[in-house]
């Protein structure tokens, strides 16, 4: 967490203190009492989900990308997803022990939740929330006919992908993505053990060292490339 947050390079950013407010919870805490989880996540709800759909809503200019996407607080609308999984559970785990007979609030919030995941654009983060849910679904209820059309809905999707993957288009699929892997892990081959460094999406190396068509890319897209590329084995 301490190189991720920037702390040895000395640099911050909105995003990572976010990042770094969350999970230091876990940290001073270390195990949740049961008291401790309804303001935990109401003070998620609050600060990360409603303040940015005011700020959604007040200063729109700022806070959604060009594209029709929602980042709200963050400095990207990845950022939304990452704090909503990690609410959901907190209030997944706040309603299996909460004495409360009505429980419409709390699933108030995990709609609200789901809303500004759908408003992000992130697919991982549409896909995160559904696993979430679906196992939570399946370990509280016991749900075995809802085990039995995920796997068949699975086996069906994994079919129809299969039987149309030579039409697809696989860099237009990634976003582009696809590009941008390619170069970091060419970049990281004389690098495996320590990395490239965490300047490597900096301006001055786009210009100087990245052809024209990634000039885009400020990050690899992917936490788990980004820290295999910037640390190298040490870092994986």
């Amino acid at each position: 967490m301490i190189v991720n947050v920037g702390v040895l390079q000395f640099e911050f950013n909105i995003t990572k203190l976010v990042y770094l407010a969350i999970f230091s919870i876990l940290l001073l805490f270390g195990k949740f009492d049961n008291t401790m989880i309804k303001p935990v996540y109401l003070t998620l709800m609050v600060v990360y989900f409603y303040f940015s759909f005011m700020l959604i809503n007040t200063i729109p200019n700022v806070t959604i990308f060009n594209d029709g996407t929602w980042s709200g607080i963050f400095m990207n609308p990845n950022g939304i997803t990452i704090v909503a999984g990690f609410t959901i559970i907190l209030i997944l785990l706040n309603i299996g022990e909460s004495r409360d007979k009505i429980k419409l609030r709390h699933y108030f919030h995990i709609m609200f939740i789901l809303f500004m995941v759908i408003m992000s654009g992130s697919r991982n983060g549409q896909i995160t929330c559904f696993l979430i849910l679906s196992m939570y679904g399946v370990i509280k209820y016991k749900l075995k006919t809802f085990v039995t059309v995920i796997l068949i809905s699975c086996v069906i999707i994994l079919f129809f992908f299969t039987s149309f993957f030579n039409n697809i288009n696989l860099v237009e699929f990634t976003s582009l993505r696809l590009l941008v892997w390619e170069n970091a892990f060419d970049s990281l081959k004389d690098n495996l053990i320590f990395g490239v460094g965490n300047d490597f999406y900096n301006l001055n190396n786009r210009i100087q060292k990245f052809p024209d068509y990634l000039l885009f890319a400020t990050t690899s897209y992917s936490s788990f490339i980004d820290y295999i590329l910037f640390y190298g084995f040490f870092g994986f």
